[in-house]
């Protein structure tokens, strides 16, 4: 029920009055009638005054009432009809919006997006002052979707997968630079709007968009749907992918240093000559991916997937790859200075030429592991299983292989000295 007003108190009050001014009045008249044969004589008009004064006080009062609750009924359907007022205009707002993101002038593209991010704040805001934060939610999603439509479309953009590996793509028409221009644009507008909403985590989907050098820089993308999504030569530092579905996707010389990519799936990726300088890889599904040139340093990859992996000549000096899976892995000249690698999976994995100085080897598995010509020194392969490995020409200068598993190892012209830690009761082979 409603809480009683101060004008119904009022009222309340003023009736409470008027029925004790009443009852004072027949009171005086009547209390020296009491107990005398006149008394009805006496009684007769101040009880039909009261009951007149009564009857009319109850009907003022219902009427008061009944007028209350019409001016309640009122502003209800005022606010209704005024809720439905905004709601349209805001949709209104939408379809103007998406029709400027399909114009032909990149600066009404633009404006189109800017509009877009606008209604989507208005839709906040309605949802706060209407207390409906799941349609205002839902609308903004509306609005993250068209964005991302527009972005997946890649409208007037050249078709560049039909050229050769030796072609050099022809120069860009200016339609396309004015389309990759309002396109950084409306990526922005983008993540921006995604990171704009605290309550509730909004889906983005841009599997298939062309983002070729676009800036997304601390961009915040987590769970996003990017699978073949092209960012050759994009800014990436510091953006944010944990869990992001980036299958196929195209990365080639991007800059993802400081990037936050746990447990995202990048299985096929090329990442081919990418910056990733304390990249935060744990976790992630890395499966065939192309990572061959990439910078590395300091990249954190514990418990990651990199099985038939490409990483040659990739440089991953001092990075940590606890337990990482790197089966069939191609890690040829790849730079691996200081490299934690305890736990990890390298059976069959092509380590040739690469530089695994001082590298962390603690009971990793490189079973049939070919590391012909590798520098070990330094490095610490105490309880590794070697069984079958080749070590052909490499340089095992202070290498620690106690309780290694060297069984069937070939270690043919391997350069060894005294300071050299062989497994209890092991006699390397004769070198001559």
């Amino acid at each position: 029920m409603g809480r009683t007003t101060w004008n119904g108190r009022g009222l309340t009050v003023a009736i409470v009055g008027a029925s004790g001014l009443l009852l004072g009045y027949g009171a005086s008249i009547l209390v020296p009638s009491l107990g005398t044969l006149h008394f009805w004589d006496v009684a007769a008009q101040p009880i039909a005054t009261a009951f007149a004064g009564f009857g009319a006080i109850s009907a003022g009062y219902l009427a008061f009432r009944n007028g209350e609750k019409g001016r309640r009924l009122e502003a209800h359907h005022h606010s209704e009809n005024a809720q439905r007022d905004r709601e349209s205009n805001l949709r209104d707002r939408y379809t103007t919006a998406a029709t400027q993101l399909a114009d032909n002038n990149p600066a009404i593209r633009e404006a189109g997006a800017y509009a877009i991010a606008a209604l989507a704040e208005d839709w906040d805001r309605l949802g706060v002052t209407s207390n409906q934060r799941s349609l205002a939610h839902s609308e903004r999603q509306v609005c993250v979707n068209l964005l991302c439509s527009y972005l997946r479309a890649n409208r007037q953009l050249l078709r560049r997968t039909s050229l050769m590996n030796d072609q050099d793509p022809p120069a860009p028409s200016e339609a396309e630079v004015e389309e990759r221009a309002a396109r950084a644009t409306i990526a922005v507008v983008l993540v921006d709007l995604v990171a704009g909403n605290s309550d509730w985590r909004l889906h983005v989907r841009l599997d298939g968009a062309d983002l070729v050098k676009i800036d997304l820089s601390t961009a915040d993308l987590q769970s996003a749907s990017m699978q073949g999504v092209n960012l050759s030569r994009a800014s990436l530092r510091g953006i944010n992918l944990t869990s992001a579905n980036l299958t196929g996707a195209k990365f080639r010389s991007a800059d993802l240093t400081l990037g936050l990519l746990r447990k995202a799936t990048l299985q096929d990726a090329d990442l081919t000559s990418c910056t990733m300088e304390e990249i935060d890889l744990q976790g992630a599904s890395l499966y065939q991916a192309k990572l061959s040139g990439a910078h590395m340093h300091r990249a954190k990859l514990n418990g990651a997937d990199l099985a038939d992996a490409k990483l040659i000549k990739a440089q991953l000096s001092e990075a940590t790859m606890v337990e990482v899976n790197l089966d069939g892995a191609n890690m040829s000249r790849a730079i691996l200075k200081g490299v934690d690698l305890t736990g990890a999976q390298l059976d069959l994995a092509e380590l040739t030429n690469a530089d695994l100085t001082g590298a962390d080897l603690i009971a990793a598995y490189l079973v049939e592991a070919d590391l012909d010509e590798a520098n070990l020194t330094d490095a610490d392969l105490s309880f590794a299983d070697l069984t079958n490995a080749k070590l052909v020409g490499a340089d095992l200068t202070r290498a620690d292989f106690t309780g290694a598993n060297l069984l069937g190892a070939d270690l043919d012209n391997a350069r060894y000295d005294q300071s050299t830690i062989w497994p209890a009761g092991f006699t390397p082979l004769d070198r001559e």
